[in-house]
């Protein structure tokens, strides 16, 4: 993971996951369906940009889907910052699953579900497998690090974008991409170093602005988008 990382002084990558969106609040799994943000989504969205406010960012991207745009809007006001959209920012992909509840998912996809538990890369009905996600989220990781070296970068996604991430950094397979990192939460902020070839992951899920005042139902599983 060295191709396109490298510069002389550190490169920072702060990865948002968005507010609170709708098919969050109905616990359902989200993948690419565009869901808008809640209220409290919202909220989560200010807490976050007033908590940016003491790095020194130089441009932020987001994913082009809606929840994760509308964050971008909510930080980038506050930020002076106008958001680029980069769809390989995107959420993976979970064809059939998306739109279900897990009973929903576990009755209709029994097989897969109880492949994906043991951490097959099983494609998810139809829809993207952890390979192809890897590979465009790599693309646009690799493409922001090169255009701007030495810089700190926020980009706005999703919880299976900063997870992905953070388990390649750490060398962690599937099934413990699931086991051994923490739940996502919205707004949650995962950041990473690179310099010279190497990376470095910083933080893993900040919460930190949402704790005064506590902003209540922040924690989702990632998966759900």
């Amino acid at each position: 993971m060295t191709d396109g990382w490298h510069a002389e002084r550190p490169t920072t990558l702060i990865l948002v996951r968005h507010g609170q969106s709708d098919g969050n609040a109905r616990h359902i799994f989200q993948g690419q369906l565009d869901m808008p943000l809640t209220d409290l989504g919202r909220k989560q969205a200010e807490a976050l940009a007033e908590h940016l406010m003491s790095r020194q960012i130089s441009v932020m991207y987001t994913s082009d889907l809606s929840r994760a745009m509308e964050t971008a809007r909510i930080v980038g006001k506050k930020l002076g910052l106008e958001p680029i959209v980069d769809s390989r920012l995107r959420e993976i992909d979970l064809g059939g699953w998306s739109g279900l509840t897990r009973d929903q998912v576990i009755a209709r996809y029994p097989e897969e579900w109880e492949a994906w538990g043991r951490g097959m890369d099983i494609g998810h009905a139809g829809g993207e497998s952890f390979e192809r996600f890897w590979a465009r989220v790599r693309g646009f990781i690799e493409d922001v690090l090169e255009r701007h070296p030495g810089e700190t970068i926020l980009a706005v996604a999703h919880g299976g974008v900063s997870r992905i991430l953070a388990s390649k950094l750490l060398g962690l397979g599937l099934r413990e991409m699931f086991t051994r990192l923490a739940p996502s939460l919205n707004t949650g902020i995962t950041e990473a170093r690179f310099c010279e070839g190497r990376a470095e992951l910083v933080a893993w899920m900040d919460g930190t602005h949402l704790e005064k005042p506590r902003l209540p139902g922040t924690t989702t599983t990632w998966y759900r988008g």
